[in-house]
């Protein structure tokens, strides 16, 4: 107790690897539930990163007034995998691994415009 959110977990986007916002400063001030996007990752204290899911809710007193908020992380590593290999899986031979003809006409798609 007592620490500042930021000292307490290590939440960086799963991209371009830079610090997500402060989804509890977010929460206090809107009193909404937030989400962040799927492309996060916590840091965990021996390094690691792990991609997450979550959200965060105020807790409001009978004032109406927020005094907490309820942070809930999951674990979405395997579903990422399935994903990133369905992903793979649509743009792939499964026999050779190389780029199938879905591939090349998106990619042509993309060039034309």
């Amino acid at each position: 107790m007592g620490k500042p959110i930021e000292d307490v977990f290590d939440i960086v986007n799963d991209i371009n690897r830079e610090k997500a916002g402060n989804i509890v400063a977010d929460v206090i001030k809107t009193k909404t539930i937030r989400e962040l996007d799927n492309q996060t990752q916590l840091i965990a204290r021996d390094g690691n990163a792990r991609p997450i899911e979550d959200s965060a809710a105020p807790i409001i007193d009978e004032n109406g007034e927020v005094f907490g908020v309820v942070v809930v992380f999951r674990d979405y590593t395997e579903k990422k995998q399935k994903l990133d290999q369905i992903q793979f899986l649509s743009y792939h031979d499964q026999l050779t691994g190389l780029y199938n003809r879905r591939f090349y006409e998106e990619e042509l798609r993309r060039m034309d415009t």
